[in-house]
C-alpha cells in the first residue's frame, strides 16, 4: 500500500515542529538603543512596548510547541542559572532561552500606592510606578498548573526594579485552572508533595545563590524567597533612598472579577488576552513580619492591552533581585525571618 501521503503529512508537520523550536532558539532582535537606560521611565516604557505589541500572537493560533530536552537540561547548570542574578537589562542575556514559563501574556501596567496608606515603606512602595506585567505559566500541560507573574517598574535614568511572585494556588487539588484563584506572592511555602524534578530543581537554585560573587550580606537568602529590598531602595523617578524600608513579603491580590471556572481547558492566554485598558488587576499587600496580617497598600491597574507576543516570550527579561531583606528600619533578625513561612 503506498503510504507517501501520511509520509508527506509526517514530514510537514515535523518540519513545521522543528521551525517553531528553531525560531524560538535563535530568534534575534536588534539591541535597545544607545542610551536606554538613561531615558525616562516614560520613554522606556515606549521602546518595551514597541516591541512587545509588533509580533503579537493571534488569540486563536498561540504557539505550544515545548523546548527541546538538550535546553531543559541547561536548567541544572549553575553558570545558566546565575545570569538571572547577574544580567542587568530589560531584555534577556544574547543566545540564553527562557525555559520555564516559557509562555505568557505581558501587559502595560501602573502600580498606584493608596495616599492613605502607611508611609513606611521606601522607593517604589512609596512612588509606584509605571511598566510592564508578564503572567505565565511554569509549564504548558494538563498535568499541571503553575501560575506565576514577573514585574517590571521603570525608572528614570536607571535600571528597572523587578518582582517575581508565585501563586500558591498551584498546589491546590483537584488541579484548579484559574489563573486568577489565588495571591501571588514572593515568598511560597513549600509543597511537601513536590516531585522528584521540582526537588532537583530547588538544590540547583539553592547552589545558584551559594556560588553568586560576594558575601552573604549581598546573596538572597535562598532561591525561593524574592527580595525586596533593592525596591525599597530608589524611587520611579530615579532618586535613591539613604534608609531604605523594605517589607519581607508582597502579594499581589487579584480581581475576583477576573476569575472564570477552574474546570476551564481554554489556553489561560485567550483568558489574559481580553482584559482591556484601565481595569483593576491586583490589589496589592505587604508584611513587616511573615507572622502579621497583610496591609494594603495600593493597586496595580493596565494601561492598554494584554498581549501574548514572540518579543515578550523570547526576549523580555526580569532580572531577580540579589539582596536580601536587611533590618534597615525594621527590627526583626534576618536569622528569624522565615520561621513562619510555612503559615502563611
Amino acid at each position: 500500500m503506498d503510504r507517501s501521503g501520511d509520509c508527506g503529512a509526517f514530514c510537514r508537520r515535523t518540519a513545521l515542529f522543528c521551525l517553531v523550536i528553531f525560531s524560538r532558539t535563535v530568534l534575534s532582535y536588534d539591541p535597545l538603543p544607545d542610551g536606554y537606560q538613561s531615558l525616562s521611565a516614560k520613554d522606556k516604557l515606549s521602546v518595551l512596548w514597541g516591541r512587545i505589541s509588533e509580533q503579537a500572537y493571534d488569540a486563536q493560533n498561540l504557539p505550544t510547541a515545548s523546548a527541546p530536552p538538550a535546553s531543559m537540561s541547561k536548567l541544572a547548570s549553575v553558570d545558566f542559572m546565575s545570569q538571572v542574578f547577574l544580567h542587568i537589562a530589560d531584555e534577556m542575556p544574547v543566545g540564553r532561552p527562557k525555559l520555564p514559563h516559557a509562555y505568557g501574556v505581558t501587559c502595560k501596567i501602573q502600580l498606584v500606592i493608596s495616599p492613605n496608606t502607611t508611609r513606611k515603606y521606601t522607593g517604589v512602595f512609596r512612588s509606584g510606578g509605571v511598566g510592564v506585567i508578564r503572567l505565565s505559566l511554569g509549564a504548558l500541560n494538563n498535568q499541571s498548573f503553575n501560575p506565576g507573574l514577573g514585574l517590571k517598574i521603570l525608572i528614570d535614568g536607571k535600571p528597572s526594579e523587578n518582582f517575581h511572585c508565585l501563586s500558591p494556588n498551584s498546589q491546590a487539588e483537584p488541579l484548579d485552572r484559574n489563573f486568577f484563584a489565588g495571591p501571588f506572592r514572593s515568598i511560597v511555602p513549600p509543597n511537601p508533595n513536590h516531585s522528584a524534578a521540582a526537588l532537583a530543581g530547588q538544590r540547583i537554585s539553592q547552589k545558584t545563590v551559594e556560588a553568586l560573587p560576594g558575601t552573604d550580606s549581598e546573596k538572597p537568602d535562598n532561591g525561593s524567597v524574592m527580595g525586596l529590598f533593592e525596591q525599597a531602595s530608589v524611587t520611579s523617578d530615579g532618586k535613591t533612598v539613604e534608609k531604605p524600608i523594605a517589607p519581607l513579603l508582597i502579594s499581589f491580590n487579584p480581581n475576583p472579577a477576573l476569575g472564570y471556572d477552574p474546570r476551564d481547558q481554554q489556553d489561560f492566554r485567550a483568558h489574559l488576552m481580553n482584559i482591556t485598558e484601565g481595569t483593576l488587576m491586583f490589589k496589592v499587600a505587604v508584611k513587616t513580619y511573615l507572622s502579621d496580617g497583610e496591609v494594603e497598600i495600593g493597586a496595580l491597574y493596565t494601561r492598554g492591552p494584554c498581549v501574548a507576543s514572540e518579543y515578550q516570550d523570547q526576549k523580555l527579561f526580569f532580572q531577580h533581585t540579589r539582596l536580601p531583606w536587611r533590618k534597615t528600619g525594621n527590627d526583626l533578625p534576618r536569622s528569624d525571618s522565615f520561621s513562619h513561612v510555612m503559615a502563611l
